[in-house]
């Protein structure tokens, strides 16, 4: 997201609303997969996988799903999915 943080609760407020209300995703987001993050009636939590790149591209995808309240929406930078180009050696080495 452009602006992140913790918006105001409105009712009837879609996934594709809270993204616009952020200015957007950056172009560094990895569209493939983020999470609908929801509260239980018991506090626990459930995580639901959702394509952000289908919610933009299709506002009427069936992920875009209606936000609860205290629901939030994870999304992940490409970078958390990329390897380093490096190698690491631990332990005891012989040359």
């Amino acid at each position: 997201m452009k602006i992140p943080g913790q918006y105001q609760f409105i009712q009837g407020m879609r996934i594709s609303d809270l993204i616009l209300r952020a200015e957007g995703i950056l172009d560094e987001t990895y569209t493939g997969r983020a999470y609908l993050i929801r509260r239980n009636e018991d506090l626990s939590r459930q995580y639901e996988g959702i394509n952000i790149g289908e919610i933009l591209a299709t506002p009427s995808a069936s992920q875009n799903a209606v936000l609860r309240k205290y629901d939030i929406v994870q999304v992940f930078s490409k970078r958390r999915f990329v390897d380093p180009d490096s190698i690491s050696v631990f332990g005891s080495v012989r040359n």
